[in-house]
């Protein structure tokens, strides 16, 4: 999970629900849940959706823009010279109780890449997801912007630009590795660009692994691998689950893949072993995972 430093009063007005604009300097290509922290302190404040980033403003449209980006008039010239006229789109703000205390890396920065603990920890604070009337909608935040509309802005979701970048959102996977820490499963820390998330639990017979994988090729739904043996123990419960399907390999034109991941599996033999998959909704797809988690643990 990626965590933004804001400065005050920004921050509370963000929070309090009377800001969805945060104005930069630049664009940026991270959306989803981000964590938010106050400028000058080592805790996170709460979290919001980094939906879109809009065109940069015109000096002129501060003004029409207000209600968005809640600078008052005696700042806006240092707000113009700066440079700050580039809108970070950030709805469904949610304050948090306690604050959430993390690591802060030395030196000036704006994004922290949180750590997997300070991830958790902020993911448990946050409230069940709230109804589409009691938050602002994407489409709320047109209207200001009308001006730009010859621009040919669009309002749909980035594609990765480098076909390295995990497509798996940093909400999603801290979602998952917390609802699998709930059920007693290890998560296995990721660094770098690791493709897979592995998840392990003891069982009599030895140790079961589920793995989800951090690089889709299809959105909104993310890949999740069994080995061969528990994948046919849970396969009818799995196929039930709504709006989960099998994976097919592009490929083979079954529902195996293989990856060096697997090896964990045993009885490696010089080819790269296989899995079992299947594509799981990214929107709340942390529920179907805790089901499939929860079968799993009752074998």
């Amino acid at each position: 999970m990626k965590g933004l430093i804001i400065r005050e009063p920004w921050i509370d007005l963000i929070l309090d629900g009377q800001k969805t604009w945060e104005l930069r300097t630049q664009s940026t290509s991270i959306r989803g849940q981000i964590a938010l922290i106050r400028k000058g302190s080592r805790q996170i404040d709460g979290i919001a959706m980094l939906v879109d980033v809009l065109p940069p403003l015109d000096p002129s449209d501060l003004e029409d823009s207000f209600n968005f980006h809640r600078i008052p008039l005696d700042r806006r010239g240092a707000i113009i010279e700066a440079g700050w006229l580039t809108p970070w789109v950030l709805l469904d703000a949610y304050r948090f109780s306690t604050p959430v205390p993390f690591t802060r890396p030395s030196g000036p920065v704006s994004w922290v890449d949180l750590d997997f603990e300070s991830a958790r920890a902020a993911q448990s604070a946050h409230r069940p997801n709230a109804s589409p009337e009691a938050s602002p909608r994407l489409s709320d935040q047109r209207p200001a912007v009308a001006c730009h509309q010859a621009r040919d802005i669009s309002f749909e979701a980035p594609t990765p630009s480098s076909a390295r970048a995990p497509q798996i959102s940093p909400a999603l996977e801290a979602k998952l590795a917390f609802a699998a820490e709930q059920l007693g499963f290890a998560v296995k820390p990721r660094s770098g660009q690791t493709k897979m998330l592995q998840f392990s639990t003891g069982f009599r017979h030895g140790t079961l692994y589920v793995f989800v994988d951090r690089m889709p090729k299809s959105d909104p739904k993310y890949r999740l691998f069994l080995p061969p043996d528990l994948d046919g123990r849970v396969a009818e419960i799995v196929a039930a689950l709504p709006g989960v399907e099998r994976f097919r390999n592009g490929r083979s034109g079954d529902f195996a893949f293989r990856h060096s991941a697997f090896r964990v599996f045993g009885g490696f033999d010089g080819q790269e072993p296989q899995a079992y998959g299947w594509m799981i909704p990214s929107t709340d797809g942390e529920v179907p995972f805790s089901r499939i988690l929860e079968a799993i643990k009752a074998l």
